[in-house]
């Protein structure tokens, strides 16, 4: 059993979309601001219910790196790739294997991602908790639907 040591760097109420999209922006911006992370392969778990705003989130992120071509979630790809200028992010959604045999979820997971190099971010967008499948994780994005329009975001460091 592996103990995480966590840190919780933000705790924030968006209001709406923009907001949404603004605190991905920011987390984006502080991440850059680490050279930490140009040193290893970024992961990011992302959770919450469908429709919480994950995506909206990952948009954020995406205009930080400087990503200019439209992002949307890879529900139906489980990976979808996008250049930035100085960061290449991926976006992982689990939502369609979770369901299948742990050895499975590994081993597609394990395929996916194993063109990812040092200082890129994966990002991975799930309903559930998905820290056994990756236990090396750098951040945990929690998004609560709080009502139709707020949401509460909690990000946590792994130490």
């Amino acid at each position: 059993m592996k103990l995480y040591k966590k840190q919780i760097i933000l705790s924030i109420i968006s209001v709406s979309a923009f907001d949404t999209k603004k605190i991905g922006y920011k987390f984006a911006h502080f991440f850059l601001n680490h050279k930490e992370f140009k040193q290893k392969k970024n992961i990011i778990l992302l959770e919450g219910c469908i429709g919480s705003g994950k995506t909206t989130f990952i948009k954020g992120i995406a205009k930080k790196l400087g990503i200019t071509k439209n992002v949307n979630s890879p529900t139906f790809f489980l990976l979808k790739h996008y250049p930035g200028k100085n960061i290449q992010l991926y976006h992982l959604d689990l939502y369609k294997i979770l369901q299948f045999k742990r050895n499975v979820i590994l081993t597609i997971i394990e395929e996916l991602t194993e063109d990812i190099e040092l200082g890129d971010m994966l990002v991975v967008e799930s309903t559930q908790n998905i820290l056994s499948f990756f236990p090396n994780w750098n951040f945990k994005i929690k998004i609560y639907l709080l009502d139709i329009k707020n949401r509460k975001i909690l990000i946590e460091k792994n130490e």
